[in-house]
């Protein structure tokens, strides 16, 4: 799937992409790139994020913690003062946590879940609004999940860590939609990440992990991360200039599938009447 539209969206904007070195980052960074922006990505695996900035001419890369206030703030002063301008953030860093149920989850998952996929992406907004104020406005796109408002057993610490990444795009809306600044959350199904190809391809049975994982998506397919950087890109754009405050699922259908049979056994799901 193609990771450019041939449209030139963001012609002379500057954006940023956290967790932008692999996966969906990554993807978001090169729609983004290919469509005019100057991107500069943040991970905190410094080979994997040189060698994207390295291939695409419109990539900067920096390694920096999400979760240390005083890293992000350097890193929007960096930016401003480079560029001048920062019109367009997608806070994306984040981890996955162990399956474990919750009374059974340790403190230090919990813990290590919040900061990443909540205090990382309330850092990366908080810092980011401190300019776009200055400066005229901006958008933010945040990655939350499809456990933001619905979930499967056994990661629990992971839904309850999404679900604030809904509320914050709110609070931001709430806060900040008269000063030109807009803030959404897109809420991702089953992609295929390196993280998540790596799982199916250490299962015990991996043609049975990659059916169950199909079988999540009421289009009984996993996305391609191109296929959410496509959203992402859109919302970061003029394109969603009166959406503000918005959780929008890109999931399949995941959302809107009861669960029956053909999750288990994908070959009992018929597409023809």
């Amino acid at each position: 799937m193609s990771e450019a539209s041939g449209e030139s969206r963001f012609e002379g904007k500057v954006t940023l992409v956290t967790g932008g070195a692999s996966g969906i980052g990554e993807a978001t960074s090169r729609r983004l790139a290919s469509e005019g922006a100057t991107v500069v990505v943040v991970d905190l695996d410094a080979d994997l994020g040189q060698a994207l900035a390295d291939s695409v001419d419109r990539i900067e890369y920096e390694r920096v913690d999400v979760t240390d206030g005083e890293q992000v703030a350097a890193l929007m002063d960096g930016i401003v003062s480079r560029h001048g301008r920062l019109d367009g953030v997608h806070a994306n860093a984040g981890i996955e946590t162990p399956p474990l149920l919750l009374a059974d989850t340790p403190d230090e998952w919990f813990d290590k879940a919040v900061a990443v996929n909540t205090k990382g992406v309330f850092l990366t907004c908080k810092h980011a609004i401190r300019h776009m104020l200055e400066l005229g406005g901006g958008s933010i796109c945040c990655t939350s999940s499809i456990h933001d408002v619905a979930s499967y057993p056994m990661i629990g610490v992971y839904a309850i860590s999404k679900a604030a990444v809904g509320a914050t795009v709110r609070a931001i809306a709430a806060d900040y939609s008269t000063r030109n600044i807009r803030a959404n959350a897109i809420l991702p199904g089953a992609t295929l990440t390196p993280m998540v190809k790596r799982e199916v391809e250490d299962a015990e049975d991996p043609v049975l992990q990659q059916k169950l994982m199909d079988g999540l998506q009421a289009m009984k397919r996993c996305a391609d991360p191109s296929e959410i950087a496509a959203a992402a890109a859109f919302l970061l754009s003029d394109d969603a200039s009166f959406i503000t405050g918005a959780s929008l699922p890109v999931d399949g259908g995941s959302l809107s599938l009861l669960p029956g049979p053909d999750l288990l056994d994908p070959d009992l799901h018929h597409s023809e009447a």
